[in-house]
């Protein structure tokens, strides 16, 4: 009798020893599964970028929306170039500022419509429409054009 109590004891011990084990296992996978969430944020468009500049009132004698909201204006080149390309884009170049605009499909507008030298504007970036911004899409470059025109054109005539 006294060998089954230390046996019992063994096994019972090694039951809970495996419940609180597997537990924790469980209590740890949901901490790491949650801070690897926090950490892993899906990265900024480049359309929610520029509306960060845009609603920034520290930016507005450098770059701001014109008062309708339907495009904005770049006033100081060198401003922008040295204090806001470097802290939201890895190039640092104004015109690599603009190609990139470009490719998102932004369109420059005259100065004699806006009355500054670069101005932008595109039919789904408004200051006080939001949700248009969901239609916002990047230019792809030409080869990958050709190349999707390809396999499209291979799957039609299939």
């Amino acid at each position: 009798s006294s060998t089954t109590a230390p046996e019992e004891f063994s096994s019972s011990d090694t039951e809970y020893s495996s419940s609180v084990h597997s537990s924790l296992k469980v209590a740890q996978a949901d901490a790491n599964s949650c801070s690897n969430s926090v950490s892993h944020k899906r990265a900024k468009t480049f359309p929610e970028i520029l509306m960060e500049i845009l609603s920034n009132p520290d930016y507005v004698p450098i770059v701001s929306w014109l008062p309708h909201g339907k495009c904005f204006a770049i006033h100081n080149h060198s401003q922008f170039s040295s204090r806001i390309l470097p802290k939201y884009f890895r190039r640092v170049i104004f015109r690599s500022f603009i190609r990139k605009l470009n490719r998102w499909g932004f369109r420059s507008v005259k100065r004699s419509v806006s009355g500054f030298e670069s101005t932008f504007e595109h039919k789904y970036f408004c200051r006080d429409q939001p949700e248009l911004r969901s239609r916002l899409y990047c230019k792809s470059n030409p080869t990958s054009k050709a190349a999707s025109k390809n396999s499209t054109t291979d799957t039609n005539e299939a």
